[in-house]
């Protein structure tokens, strides 16, 4: 592959729109020139299946979801997008078990997407646990929500009969 690169009329114009694109971003991390994406491209080695295997396994950013990582939640995801799309393949599973004559196979594809649904199912249970939290919160009584009581002096009559005791 590198030696099909060496040639310059070969990589200018993939150069040229890498480096379009660069600019348009206007961030210093992406400043690039021709001579850095030649350098990329040329210094480019070959990367075994090991290799390839280490840098899948390596988180590479924070961005990047972590599978092992439990009760994980993707915070663009809210409950009403989770709701909905489970709303979604529920009667995207309706259609093809009404549809498909083959009861195996529908079985198996209802079984298979609910295998895939299971870690929504879990954020929209954790959606709906946070929602009902601070529903509770927002609930109870802050100290501003409480009015001061006025009270009222009630002045006894003193007496001096002894017939009211």
């Amino acid at each position: 592959m590198v030696q099909a690169i060496q040639d310059d009329s070969t990589i200018s114009l993939p150069v040229t729109e890498i480096v379009n694109i660069a600019s348009r971003l206007s961030d210093e991390e992406f400043a690039v020139n021709h001579q850095d994406i030649k350098e990329l491209v040329l210094g480019e080695q070959t990367l075994d299946e090991e290799e390839l295997m280490e840098l899948i396994d390596v988180p590479t950013s924070n961005a990047l979801v972590n599978e092992n990582k439990e009760n994980e939640r993707v915070p663009n995801l809210d409950f009403q997008d989770v709701k909905k799309g489970l709303n979604l393949a529920k009667e995207f599973e309706l259609h093809f078990i009404q549809t498909d004559h083959s009861t195996v196979r529908s079985a198996k594809f209802k079984r298979e997407l609910r295998k895939c649904l299971a870690p929504y199912r879990e954020v929209l249970v954790e959606l709906e646990k946070k929602a009902t939290i601070e529903n509770q919160c927002e609930d109870e009584p802050s100290e501003e929500d409480i009015l001061p009581i006025k009270r009222r002096r009630v002045r006894g009559l003193i007496s001096d009969s002894e017939d009211e005791c």
